[in-house]
């Protein structure tokens, strides 16, 4: 179900459609550093894979493996030396290495993501690197570092340093954990993208010092772009523009920064898969770092672009931000138009069926929340009904319909059976993945803004955090259960929280609001007749 309490990775689902595939062709400065206290025995390993005692070459070699990623730029020189016995064992080193990206401390949504990484075409590569970048709680960053330090094709390594800095986190203690892991995982690495990272965390500590090194290499990569586009990318180019950019605005300098923003926008104009897949993935990084007129400028040059699918999500994706700012309307009528361009596909969707009427309840559901506002109620309740009739199970419909002002008996009754066939649904995926987050958020936020077991919605969120920590979503959703059940205190702790975590959702800041202001109510017992009624999304 599409919903604003999931989590969306442009690129991810639909959107993939609009990836493009990379060569393997690129530039690489000189391989990465190893650790130093490991250089020493690695050589030595490396020597006594030719040794002429059979003990002393299998010992060598399972040594290797065990050192893993560490040993890599050794293994790659080793595969070309002139004894064969040490070609030949660490060209094998090297598959064994290429076939388990993974380690043993990864998360499991990381080991699945990783798994066949270096059988997978430069497309496949790329959607699983962006889906890693899009982890909370920047599970995915070291897994990221790994494929930067060791990723054959530069493209692609360049590519995960890209993706990492257009993923950057907007709360401050999740920017400084984010530095703190490039720092580990990529010490002593001499890859262009590594290079990148370093100088974004001098940037990102002291501004005013590093502005003129990274204007330098945000320069030089567009040049590349300009100049040998089969060696960068705009979604390489990009981000570090938007760098830049934000950077600039930060110091003081907005006119500057809007100039530097809106030449990211014009690298490498089009409107071919490249392109517009780069756009898509610049405005989702904006919107969350508060950058909206960007963000809302790069869905433009998508919708324009003449695709019809590309206009869909444009449309779709723009939408939600405007929901998230609070224009319901408009978001109502940009929906509208992302169902409009369907009418522009000369194709079947196949697996994306869904889509249009996920679309569609989203359209009717924004569209109640205007006139909500406007406090027609009558007009409200056609909408909701509609968004149910295009998708029966979107929670926020649903949650909406629940609360709406005077509903006849029959229709409550409707209502709360739906959210009890909804609530069956997500359980049973649940146990079907037991180790991902979102289904137990969606069954906390459904049942916790409605009714039904809350001790089990409380026990849901709550696992939902445990699987993903520090989401800001998923303690907005453990806040709103919180108030369901009356705990105020707690309620505004958690939202406190996820309001810290994402500083620019509107949708969160208003709910903290609203918390605060039904506890301070709560501890002035003296002021009778200010109930505060529970608004919903």
């Amino acid at each position: 179900m599409f919903s604003s309490r999931r989590k969306l990775a442009i690129g991810v689902a639909g959107v993939a459609l609009l990836v493009p595939l990379l060569t393997a062709a690129g530039r690489a400065l000189p391989g990465d550093a190893k650790l130093p206290s490991a250089e020493g025995r690695i050589e030595r390993l490396v020597q006594q894979l030719g040794d002429q005692d059979y003990a002393v070459r299998q010992h060598a070699q399972d040594e290797l493996a065990k050192l893993g990623f560490i040993a890599y730029e050794a293994l790659v020189a080793a595969s070309k030396h002139t004894d064969l016995e040490i070609a030949t064992r660490a060209k094998y080193l090297l598959r064994v290495l290429r076939s388990k990206w993974a380690t043993d401390r990864d998360p499991p949504r990381v080991k699945e993501l990783l798994d066949g990484y270096d059988l997978r075409n430069p497309e496949d590569r790329m959607q699983r690197i962006r889906q890693l970048a899009s982890l909370s709680n920047l599970a995915g960053v070291p897994a990221l570092c790994r494929l930067l330090r060791f990723e054959s094709s530069a493209v692609l390594s360049n590519y995960t340093a890209a993706a990492i800095l257009n993923n950057r986190p907007p709360d401050a203690a999740a920017q400084a954990r984010l530095h703190k892991l490039l720092r580990e995982n990529l010490a002593g690495c001499r890859r262009t993208g590594a290079a990148w990272l370093m100088a974004y965390v001098q940037l990102a500590e002291e501004p005013g010092k590093a502005l003129d090194a990274w204007t330098r290499l945000a320069e030089a990569e567009r040049a590349v772009l300009e100049r040998s586009p089969s060696q960068s990318s705009p979604a390489v180019a990009a981000p570090l523009v938007y760098v830049l950019a934000e950077t600039q605005a930060r110091l003081g300098d907005a006119a500057q920064s809007d100039q530097t923003a809106r030449r990211a926008r014009e690298l490498a104009p089009g409107s071919d898969s490249p392109r517009l897949q780069a756009r898509l993935e610049a405005a989702v990084g904006l919107k969350r770092r508060g950058r909206f007129d960007w963000a809302q400028a790069e869905y433009r040059q998508v919708i324009a672009s003449g695709h019809a699918l590309a206009a869909f999500y444009g449309n779709r994706e723009l939408s939600e931000m405007l929901h998230d700012r609070g224009d319901n309307e408009l978001a109502a009528k940009t929906c509208r138009k992302a169902l409009e361009a369907l009418q522009q596909r000369d194709t079947q969707w196949g697996d994306l069926a869904e889509e249009p009427r996920q679309a569609r309840a989203r359209m009717d559901y924004f569209f109640a929340c205007h006139y909500a506002e406007k406090g027609d109620r009558t007009l409200q309740a056609q909408s909701l009904q509609r968004a149910l009739q295009a998708e029966p199970g979107e929670v926020d419909t649903l949650i909406a319909s629940y609360h709406l002002p005077g509903p006849s008996p029959e229709f409550r009754k409707q209502i709360v059976a739906a959210i009890q066939r909804q609530a069956e649904v997500i359980r049973r995926k649940i146990a079907e993945s037991p180790d991902d987050p979102e289904p137990y958020n969606q069954f906390a936020w459904l049942i916790g803004n409605t009714e039904g077991n809350l001790k089990e919605a409380l026990k849901f969120s709550q696992k939902s955090l445990e699987l993903s920590p520090n989401t800001g979503s998923y303690l907005d959703t453990l806040a709103h259960v919180h108030f369901t059940t009356g705990d105020l205190e707690a309620a505004v702790k958690h939202q406190a929280k996820a309001a810290e975590l994402e500083p620019h959702s509107g949708l969160i800041a208003r709910k903290l609001q609203v918390f605060r202001a039904a506890l301070e109510a709560k501890r002035k017992p003296e002021q009778p007749g200010k109930t505060l009624e529970k608004s919903q999304r």
